[in-house]
Parts: structure tokens; C-alpha cells; sequence
């Protein structure tokens, strides 16, 4: 394969539901720490849309006026971690604020990459440089997801993705066939609320991606973990 392998890995409630009060229930507790313990063994890094990524990491305020005459040089700009753990962060235009070069999950240390594209202004480059945080470009009137797939192999090393949401950056990498695993842990709970965003948002479409099940695993409380 000349790209990252990916396993979208979530939690949801019975309902499909993988924001909402059930997360805070009695028997989501112990499933939802096992979550976050099995994700660098089904990969050595880790992958968020933007909306995701900034409702979990600070968001410092960043003065970029102070790069308005920073010449930049065009194209990715590569930042290597040597026990070969990253966390991509797929931004566009370049929205996430950072001040630190690396993010930590479960006591890994992750460079920080982000996916964007043409629309990324230079100030924000500029300071992403400054920083030492990674990033690559994708083209969006191609295939983006698998553009960046394949420089996350080529570039990173990287040999398997863990795709943790959200529902729109999972519905992009569904509507391009680039996910090639599933890994629900599936909590005892029916969320119910309408609003609450459901496993992959596909802005409407039907896309005919087949999963069949091939391990199931009981955990504490009645969660279940599906492969």
C-alpha cells in the first residue's frame, strides 16, 4: 500500500451518537479510558479534523501581524519525531492556534502536523514554522485525504493512521474509500438527542462502504469494542 493504513477509531452510543450525556453515565467510565489505551495499538499515529482538535487542545492567541513581511517558502515544511509518532491535524485554511510543537496522548509524545491548503495565509506558516510544527499541503479538487495519506508514508513513515474524528473529517475519508478499519467502542447508553453529531457526517449522501465484523470484545459496564 503506498499509503497510510486507517483505522477510524470512535466511541459511540447505541443510537450512533459519538457526542452527548452519555459519555458522563456510571458505565461509560472504564470503557472510556480503555478507549484512549488501545490507540497506539492500532497505530503510531493519530489523525482529527479541526473542530475536534480545538475543543481538546488550547487555543493560545497568537499575534500574526508580527510575520506580515516573513517571506515563506512554498511547499510542506517537514518536522520528523524520532519514535515516529505524530498527530495530524486536518485545519484547510489553517484555523487551530498552537504555541508548542508536539501534543501528548496516554504519555506519547506526537509532532504536530497540519494538513492544509492553498487558503492557509502565509502569516499562519510563518508562525508554524516558528514554532517547529509540521505541515503538508493536499489539493481539495483532487483527493485530498489520499494525497495526504500518501505523504504521511513517504514523508513521515507513517504505516498506520488512527483516525479519531470528527463526524465530518470521518465522513471525508468515507467518501474517499480511505478507511480501511473500524474500531467502535460501543457504549450501553441511547444518547437520543437529535442534535448530537452521529459516527460520519456525508453531507447527505449514501456511500456503499461495507464493514463486516471481525473481532467483538466485552468490556466493563456493557460497553462492547468492535473490529
Amino acid at each position: 500500500m503506498d499509503r497510510a493504513y486507517v483505522t477510524c477509531h470512535m466511541v459511540m452510543s447505541l443510537d450512533g451518537k459519538i457526542d452527548g450525556e452519555y459519555h458522563d453515565a456510571p458505565n461509560s467510565e472504564q470503557a472510556g479510558k480503555y478507549y484512549y489505551d488501545v490507540i497506539f495499538d492500532l497505530g503510531s499515529s493519530m489523525a482529527g479534523g479541526r473542530v475536534t482538535t480545538c475543543m481538546y487542545s488550547p487555543q493560545p492567541e497568537i499575534d500574526y501581524g508580527q510575520y506580515r513581511d516573513v517571506s515563506v517558502p512554498e511547499g510542506d515544511f517537514i518536522v520528523r519525531n524520532p519514535a515516529g509518532h505524530y498527530c495530524f491535524v486536518y485545519d484547510r485554511t489553517g484555523k487551530c492556534q498552537w504555541d508548542a510543537p508536539t501534543a501528548e496522548m496516554n504519555g506519547v509524545t506526537m509532532q504536530i502536523v497540519e494538513v492544509l491548503t492553498c487558503g492557509a495565509r502565509p502569516e499562519y506558516l510563518a508562525h508554524l514554522r516558528k514554532v517547529g510544527i509540521a505541515y503538508i499541503f493536499v489539493d481539495e479538487q483532487r483527493q485530498p485525504v489520499k494525497e495526504s495519506l500518501e505523504k504521511m508514508k513517504s514523508l513521515f513513515g507513517v504505516g498506520k493512521l488512527v483516525l479519531t474524528g470528527g463526524a465530518a473529517v470521518n465522513g471525508g475519508f468515507l467518501a474517499e474509500n480511505a478507511i480501511d478499519e473500524l474500531s467502535i467502542v460501543l457504549m450501553p447508553y441511547v444518547e437520543g438527542k437529535r442534535e448530537e453529531k452521529a459516527l460520519m457526517d456525508t453531507a447527505g449522501r449514501f456511500i456503499p462502504a461495507s464493514f463486516g465484523i471481525a473481532e467483538a470484545k466485552i468490556l466493563p459496564g456493557g460497553a462492547v469494542h468492535l473490529i
